[in-house]
């Protein structure tokens, strides 16, 4: 009897001893799930593009991105891509182990030298109201000063790099961040495009490509000024990041570009137009951007700081949609940050409409020439209040302003005044 006793809790014990131990080894298990399943939500967030919610701190950021990404494995991740956010943000920058991370928030390119060393999370504000920077170097002309006369709108663009051991340097990951911007009627009613450049390539004095520069110096110095005598008529290539995102703020692009100044009469103007040729894939096909890529280079076109110069282009195709059976829906406006500082109205579209519609349409010689020239106003004088919209974009009246801008459907510039000046980047109020 005391033998079966003592069988028994033998057993007991066994069995005791076999729950608790599959009791931890269940913990254990869902606490590794548990942790497997952050870990792809997290990935899911960076990665996937799909519209998801993280909680951060007390609140809920909305992460609106159809993006997906794919970097190098040694290139930092940062914890939120760039986007609109409704207020102050904290971004956490992850890199292999054993490396150490360098950032910027300015627009410049980090490296050990000149990067903020990453030791705790980046908090991200509002920085609308800050000094101007890019927008306010005067020498982007050879003939008149495009400053803005205040402060534009401004986003952080924020720069990391991963440095290993061996002193390696990685890629750079960029993000551009606008918080308390989305607000304005503005942000809501309009795609923006972030533009990161190196600084240096743009408006370093020996080297820029938008600005005057030593070009322009040498030649005034040897008294030999020529319509080409500027560092910007050098049409040097440029790397850049682009980030897309359309006028519901979904980042729908990511990208890395090669950019150039497009050599036109706007060259000699503070805003000038931008060439791109995409060296990363085709976007997905939902992208607005997806049939200029498919083409290989699309325009960025400024129109010197003439507002009415892109509504009347904008206004000229919906009339050359109206006199041909082709759609040609070349130019969509858009606002354009450099380097984290507002740079104005762009019209964004192919590089050569004509040539464009030669190749899609076939179109006839008269045809193609019609829209070469861009004269609907010899062609088409029958089109009624389009025709007259149209022909009279140039004058300065309100009225021709309010119509031309509600046919482009842009009321929200109107609204926000940016119309009134010509300067470069020009606003009359601080983002909200």
């Amino acid at each position: 009897m005391d033998t079966e006793k003592k069988t028994g809790e033998r057993i007991g014990i066994t069995l005791a001893l076999l729950a608790c131990v599959g009791f931890s080894a269940f913990l254990i298990w869902l606490q590794q799930k548990q942790k497997n399943d952050r870990q792809q939500l997290t990935q899911q967030v960076q990665d996937s593009g799909q519209r998801e919610e993280q909680t951060e701190g007390s609140g809920q950021i909305e992460i609106r991105s159809r993006v997906t990404r794919s970097k190098t494995g040694d290139q930092p991740v940062f914890s939120l891509p760039g986007g609109f956010y409704p207020e102050d943000i904290t971004v956490e920058i992850a890199a292999p182990a054993g490396s150490s991370i360098y950032y910027t928030l300015d627009g410049t390119v980090p490296d050990p030298e000149n990067g903020i060393l990453y030791e705790a999370p980046v908090e991200i504000t509002n920085i609308c109201g800050s000094p101007n920077v890019y927008s306010a170097i005067s020498t982007v002309s050879a003939y008149q000063d495009y400053a803005p006369f205040n402060d534009v709108d401004k986003a952080v663009v924020l720069q990391a790099v991963a440095v290993d051991a061996g002193g390696r340097t990685s890629n750079v990951t960029c993000a551009s961040y606008f918080v308390a911007m989305e607000a304005r009627a503005m942000y809501r009613d309009l795609p923006v495009l972030s533009l990161t450049v190196d600084p240096v390539e743009l408006f370093d004095y020996f080297g820029g490509n938008y600005v005057t520069g030593v070009d322009y110096e040498n030649a005034l110095a040897a008294d030999d000024l020529r319509f080409d005598s500027a560092n910007y008529y050098r049409g040097g290539e440029m790397n850049a990041h682009v980030e897309y995102f359309e006028a519901d703020r979904y980042l729908t692009y990511e990208g890395e570009v090669i950019l150039s100044l497009r050599k036109d009469g706007n060259l000699d103007y503070g805003q000038k137009s931008f060439l791109m040729t995409g060296a990363d894939p085709v976007p997905e096909s939902s992208c607005e951007l997806y049939e200029l890529f498919r083409d290989g280079t699309f325009l960025l076109y400024g129109g010197g700081t003439d507002h009415v110069a892109k509504n009347r282009q904008v206004l000229e195709e919906l009339l050359l949609k109206e006199i041909t059976d082709f759609t040609l829906e070349e130019r969509k406006g858009c606002l354009v940050f450099v380097d984290g500082e507002f740079w104005g109205l762009y019209l964004v579209g192919r590089v050569n409409t004509a040539e464009t519609f030669a190749r899609r349409a076939g179109g006839s010689p008269e045809e193609i020439q019609v829209i070469e020239n861009r004269y609907p106003s010899q062609i088409a004088p029958e089109y009624g209040e389009l025709y007259r919209l149209v022909t009279e974009g140039n004058t300065s009246g309100h009225g021709t302003y309010q119509k031309i801008l509600e046919q482009m459907d842009l009321e929200s510039y109107l609204d926000s005044g940016f119309y009134k000046h010509g300067g470069r980047g020009t606003t009359t109020a601080p983002c909200v």
